[in-house]
C-alpha cells in the first residue's frame, strides 16, 4: 500500500509540473500537508504560482509563492528557496523596479549555486537580459549578449539580433542572420518567441512577422511573456502582437491588441507597459483616422 501511494505521489508530481492542471497541483499540496512531505507541498505551491501567472492572477501568484518561500525556509530547502525568490523577483521586474529585480535575481541564483545547482548561472544571464530589454539598455550590453550567445547558442540567436539592432548595428544583425531554430513549446516559449518577434520588427521582416504572429496569437490573452515560468518576463504577448500586426498593415487588429495589452499590464501593476500600450493604441487609431481623411 505504501508503495502504491508513493507511485501515485510521483505521478502527481510529474503531472503537476508538466500539465499545468490546477487540480493536480492542489492535490500535491494536500498530500504534502497530510503526509508531512514538505518537498511535495512546496512543489505544488510553486506549480500553483505558475498556474496563477498563466491565468493573469498575480495576487494569487504572490500569495502561494510567499507560502512556498516560508516553507522552504522552515525546512532549509535552498533550491526551493531560490525558486520562490526568483518568482518574487519576476513580479518586481514586471512592476518596473529594475535595480531591485537585478539584486533579487543575483541573490537567489547565488544561493542556488551554493546549493549545487548547475543551471543557476545560465538562468541569471537570461534574467539579466530580460531586465535590459525592459529598461531599454540592451544595446549597452552587446558584449555580454555576445558572450551569452557563445555559451547558449541558437536559443539566444534572436536576443543577439535584437541587441545588435538596439546598439545601432542593424547591418551586422542582417549579416549574422541564420535560419531560425524551432522554439520548444515547453521551454520559455512566449518569452523566446517574443524576442524573435521584436527582432523581426526591428529588421522590418514581414515574412517572419507573419509566422510569429500566428505562433503567438493563441497566447493573446496571456500574461506578460514568460511570466508563466515564474522566473522572468517581458511585456504582455498582446503588446508584441500589436507591433507585429502594425508591421503587417493590420492596424485595426494592432489597436485591439495594444488595448488588451494595457488591460493586462494594469492587472500586473506594470504602469510603464500600460502607458506604452495605450499610447501605441492611440497612435495606431490616429493613423487610421488620418488615412481615412486623406482618402
Amino acid at each position: 500500500r505504501h508503495r502504491g501511494r508513493a507511485d501515485v505521489e510521483h505521478v502527481l508530481l510529474v503531472l503537476a509540473r508538466e500539465s499545468g492542471r490546477e487540480d493536480h497541483s492542489r492535490e500535491l499540496v494536500e498530500i504534502g500537508v497530510e503526509h508531512d512531505l514538505p518537498v511535495y507541498r512546496v512543489t505544488g505551491l510553486l506549480n500553483q504560482a505558475s498556474n496563477a501567472a498563466a491565468a493573469n492572477d498575480p495576487a494569487t501568484m504572490r500569495r502561494v509563492t510567499e507560502e512556498a518561500l516560508a516553507l522552504a525556509h522552515t525546512y532549509r530547502m535552498p533550491e526551493a528557496t531560490g525558486a520562490a525568490e526568483i518568482a518574487l523577483a519576476t513580479l518586481v521586474l514586471i512592476e518596473g523596479r529594475f535595480a531591485d529585480a537585478e539584486r533579487l535575481y543575483v541573490e537567489a541564483t547565488e544561493r542556488m549555486e551554493r546549493a549545487g545547482s548547475v543551471h543557476a548561472a545560465g538562468f541569471l544571464r537570461l534574467a539579466l537580459a530580460a531586465i535590459w530589454i525592459n529598461d531599454g539598455t540592451l544595446g549597452d550590453h552587446l558584449d555580454e549578449v555576445r558572450d551569452m550567445h557563445a555559451a547558449l547558442g541558437p536559443m539566444v540567436a534572436d536576443l543577439l539580433a535584437l541587441a545588435l539592432h538596439a546598439a545601432g548595428r542593424g547591418d551586422e544583425a542582417y549579416r549574422a542572420r541564420t535560419p531560425p531554430s524551432s522554439i520548444r513549446p515547453d521551454f520559455f516559449f512566449t518569452f523566446l518567441t517574443s524576442l524573435r518577434a521584436m527582432a523581426a520588427v526591428a529588421s522590418n521582416d514581414r515574412d517572419a512577422a507573419e509566422q510569429i504572429y500566428a505562433d503567438l496569437l493563441p497566447h493573446r490573452d496571456g500574461p506578460p511573456a514568460g511570466a508563466e515560468s515564474v522566473s522572468l518576463a517581458v511585456r504582455p504577448v498582446a503588446h508584441t502582437l500589436g507591433e507585429l500586426a502594425h508591421l503587417l498593415g493590420r492596424d485595426g487588429e494592432a489597436a485591439a491588441h495594444f488595448a488588451q495589452a494595457a488591460v493586462i499590464a494594469d492587472r500586473w501593476n506594470a504602469p510603464t507597459w500600460s502607458e506604452d500600450a495605450r499610447t501605441r493604441a492611440d497612435r495606431v487609431l490616429g493613423g487610421q483616422v488620418s488615412s481615412s481623411q486623406q482618402r
